[in-house]
Order: C-alpha cells, then structure tokens, then sequence
C-alpha cells in the first residue's frame, strides 16, 4: 500500500484523545508515554507538551502522584533517560502508529501494559474503520438508488453503480456485463478500472463459464485466485491485469436473470458478509433500474407506434367515400364499422366516364397495419385495372394475381364487385370468396353468388361474371363477415337467416325508407343481438335502391 492510501492513527483516534491517553499512562505509571505515526514521527508527548503540562495545577500533581503510589509494583517506571520501548498499532496487519515510553525493558510489566495498551487501540481503529465501510457502503447503495429514483440516463447510473462499489468496497476494478439471449453471450454494460487490452479478451459465454452459469441461477460466486481457479476461463489474461480474488453475483428483472456484477480484487482476500450483501444489493438496485428503463423505452416505442397508427387509421379513413355517388337511378346507404383503429374492411365507388358506377366491399384477413396494408394495395389495385380493363373478370383476375404475389401464404381478401349500367337497368357482377349479394325483390331475397375463390390464393384461378336485370325498387345489400358471424355471450353467431330477416323488416319499414338508415339499423339489429359482447370483426355494409 503506498503512504498517500496508508492510514493514519490520527484518522481513527484524534488528537486530544491520544494526549488524554498518554496523560493517563503517566499518571499511572510515573513514566512519559507519547503516541507515534508509522514512522516514528511525534504525534502527543513532545517538549511543548511537556512544558504545558508542568504548569498544571498542583491539584493535578497530587492526582499523578497518587497513581504512581497504586501501581508501585510495576518498578520499571522512570523518567524520560533512555531509550523508548515501543509498541506497534497495527489494522489488518497495517501498522498505523506507535506507543513509545522511555525506560521500560521488554520483559516488564509496564512493557506488557503498553503492549496492551496499543492493542486495545488497534481494536478501537478496526471498529472505527469497520464503521466507516458500512458507512461508505450505505453511501454508494444510497447513490445508486437516489439516481434510480431520478432522471439520470441509464449508461449513467450503470457507470455510476460500477465506480461506487470500487470505492465503497476498496476494489481493483468491477464490471457489469448484460445476457444476450439471442447469443448466450455476456456483454460488456459498464466497467471501472479494467483495461481495454483485458476487455478485449475474447467472448464470454454462459455455456463455456461455470461461474456465469452459478451466478445466473442465484448463487452469489466467490472465486480465491482467478490465476488458478479452473472455473476462470482467462486465467492468463486475469494475472497479466493484475485480478485476483473475485465474487460475482447475478443481475435480475422481474425475477429473471439478465446479467452479472463482478467484483476483482488485486490481492487474495475473503470478502465479508457485508460485502458479499452489498454486492447483491446494488446488483438488486441495476436489475430495478434496468428494468425501469426497458419499461421507459417499451412505453416510448408503443407511444410513437400509437402515433403512427393513428396517422395511418386517418389515411385509411380517407380512403373510405365521405358520401356515395349521387345518381338519377340509384341511391346509395353505408355503414363502416372498424373493430380496431386501423380495419381490414372496406368498401369503394368508381365512376366510369360512361355513366356506370362501379361498387365493391371487401375484407382482408386480419386486422390491423397489414390488414390495413393489404386493404390499401388491394383497393389501388382494383382501381386501376378497373378503369383500364372492360372485362370484369379480367379485372378481379389481376387483382388476384397481385395480392397473391405481394402477400405471404395465408394472407387473402375476399370482394364483391359489382358494375350498375347508367340508366338503371342492369347488373354485373364477381364474387371472389366474399358473401353474396342479397337482392330484395317484391318481399323476396335472392342470393347473388357467380364467381370463384378469394383474392391471393391461387394465381391461376378464373373468375364466373354474371349479369342481372334491375326494376324500380329493388334493393341490394352488400356486407363482410363481420356481420355474418358476431356473436353474443352464449357463443351464437348472428347468422344469415337474421341477416335476412333483419333486411327485409327494415327496408319495409314505412314507405322506402332511405338507403342509410336501412344499412344502420341492419348494423343495430345485430348489436341488440350481441349485446354488450366485443364485436371482434369489421362490419361494412352497402344498400343500394334502384329508383
């Protein structure tokens, strides 16, 4: 230990005490005592000291004089004429200071006396010093927590956490490495006092080191001499950084090891329960503040992610009409229900430059982003091929055969598409995978069905086209599976035969009824059935009057 670190007897028992100490002894003994640093140097006793005390009262003489009387069997007791004896005062083997008395031989009483004496001293320094670890260590635990508790960055309390334990528990070095559960490795987080050239070492993995293993499962590892242990896997490098004595203890989030705290000693050394408890506690306090930051991140992450989805349900929501065409032989009503902020439904109107008007309803499967991903491919899609191609089939076929190539296995869209001519009195239409039409004709409903399999399975698959005669007064609804198959508490579904019936009591309530409240009441129909039970699906609905 170098004398700038070497401890004084001066740190542990002050000044006036020691003088008290060695005015005792003399009164005692009859014999001058002064009290030493390491080196001999005079800390109580000198001249001064002597002078100031031949002026004490007589009072005080008497008192000395008396106490010599008591203890006259000690006959060694002289004045200050020869050499001193002196006795060390060491801690943990560390020698701190001296007592030094003239005229005492080895082999006395009085020699034993001042043996004792500085023992009894070096016991008082040892608890001093002791006092002052636990102090030093409440300290950095202290530290620690209090940055836990604020707003400091979190390489910053790791950093802080590393070099608070170096000083509180008088290490050589310390280091934090985190577990990448993707490699099994134990990577580098936070260090104090090792060398690049050793962090440089190599990968540390948990399968190849038996310790990292011990200390992961809860154990907290005490390593003699890392030069020798077989359990170190870089003994050469640990000697060439001057490591020796260890104890590692796990790092842990929630109950789950994530990590390891190391503790490196420069010298062979049994570290202490005290030191052993605040090892784990501030690996306690880094697993908190870990886990609090992660948290901090994840809210973070899902508050940008929330913002992101809302941008793109306002996207969305612009790609769904803001009101039907407005036509002199049809009326149109909607409804869009999206169970999620961002839906896999829609439903979209084209006008063709020769007066017909082009409808659809779809659903993606799924919700959410690629859902509502998928949705917006497939409405572009249609669009385009839509007002290029005068084939319906063709157009439902190319819509086919870019969702199957931009979409991965299981994902498909199923769509009714259909094409009112101009003056009202025809219907084409393609039915890929979707539920069919419902025509209402004169009280009576018919399903419309013509078509072939969903969008994006098979991109080889042919689409069936059909074509329907339309009267005044016909009525058709187009709907997704949200509807079909919301259900109640018990578990029912809503059904077609309800769909039905709900159709027909609605658009024969009162004289023709308008479009959008038809298409809104079918919507409740269904949510008086279901109740207070989460409708999980989208729900779109299209009603279409022929004037």
């Amino acid at each position: 230990m170098s004398d700038q670190n070497q401890p004084t007897l001066t740190e542990f028992v002050d000044r006036a005490t020691l003088e008290a100490l060695a005015e005792s002894f003399r009164a005692l003994t009859g014999c001058e005592a002064r009290f030493c640093d390491s080196e001999g140097r005079c800390i109580t006793g000198s001249a001064a000291h002597r002078g100031s005390s031949s002026t004490r009262s007589g009072a005080g003489r008497q008192r000395s004089n008396s106490a010599t009387v008591a203890i006259a069997e000690i006959p060694e007791a002289k004045a200050l004429d020869v050499a001193p004896f002196e006795a060390g005062i060491e801690v943990h083997g560390v020698c701190v200071g001296k007592v030094q008395v003239l005229g005492v031989s080895e082999s006395s009483d009085a020699a034993r006396f001042v043996r004792d004496l500085a023992a009894t001293i070096a016991q008082l320094c040892h608890h001093a010093q002791q006092l002052r670890r636990r102090v030093d260590e409440l300290a950095a635990l202290y530290e620690v927590s209090a940055m836990l508790s604020g707003n400091a960055a979190l390489q910053d309390v790791l950093d802080m956490a590393t070099r608070q334990l170096v000083d509180a528990m008088e290490l050589k070095a310390c280091s934090l490495r985190l577990l990448d559960p993707d490699t099994g490795e134990l990577k580098v987080a936070s260090v104090a006092n090792l060398s690049e050239r050793y962090l440089s070492k190599g990968p540390v993995r948990v399968r190849g080191s038996s310790i990292d293993q011990a200390a992961l499962s809860g154990e907290t590892v005490y390593v003699e001499d890392m030069r020798t242990d077989p359990r170190t896997v870089y003994k050469k490098n640990a000697k060439e950084e001057g490591l020796i004595s260890a104890l590692v203890t796990r790092v842990a989030s929630r109950g789950k090891a994530i990590g390891v705290l190391r503790a490196y000693k420069g010298e062979r050394h049994r570290f202490s329960p005290f030191e052993v408890s605040l090892l784990e506690a501030i690996a306690a306090q880094v697993g908190a503040v870990i886990a609090n930051a992660r948290l901090m991140l994840d809210a973070r992450k899902k508050e940008h992610l929330a913002r992101q989805v809302k941008l793109a349900a306002e996207v969305q929501r612009r790609m769904i009409p803001a009101r039907p065409p407005q036509s002199e032989h049809y009326q149109f009503g909607c409804d869009y229900q999206p169970s999620q902020e961002l839906g896999g439904d829609f439903y979209d109107f084209i006008r063709f430059d020769n007066g017909d008007i082009g409808a659809v309803v779809a659903d993606v499967v799924g919700k959410g982003v690629p859902a509502s991903l998928m949705m917006a491919s497939a409405r572009s899609t249609l669009r385009s091929n839509a007002r290029r191609v005068t084939d319906m089939g063709e157009i439902i076929q190319s819509v086919n055969r870019r969702l199957y190539h931009d979409t991965l296995p299981g994902e498909f869209a199923t769509a009714f598409y259909v094409e009112l001519a101009a003056d009202g009195r025809l219907l084409k239409y393609c039915n890929a995978g979707h539920e069919p039409m419902l025509l209402l004709r004169r009280g009576r409903i018919r399903e419309l069905d013509a078509g072939g399999l969903a969008l994006g399975i098979d991109p080889n698959e042919t689409y069936a086209t059909a074509e329907e005669a339309l009267e005044p007064g016909d009525l058709m609804l187009m709907f997704t599976d949200g509807l079909l198959e919301a259900r109640n508490f018990d578990g029912e579904a809503y059904g077609r035969a309800r769909i039905h019936e709900s159709f027909l009591r609605q658009a024969s309530a009162g004289d023709a009824p308008p479009v959008d409240v038809i298409a809104k009441q079918i919507f409740w129909d269904m949510r008086r059935f279901v109740g207070f039970a989460p409708v999980e699906d989208d729900v779109t609905l299209v009603v279409v009057r022929v004037i």
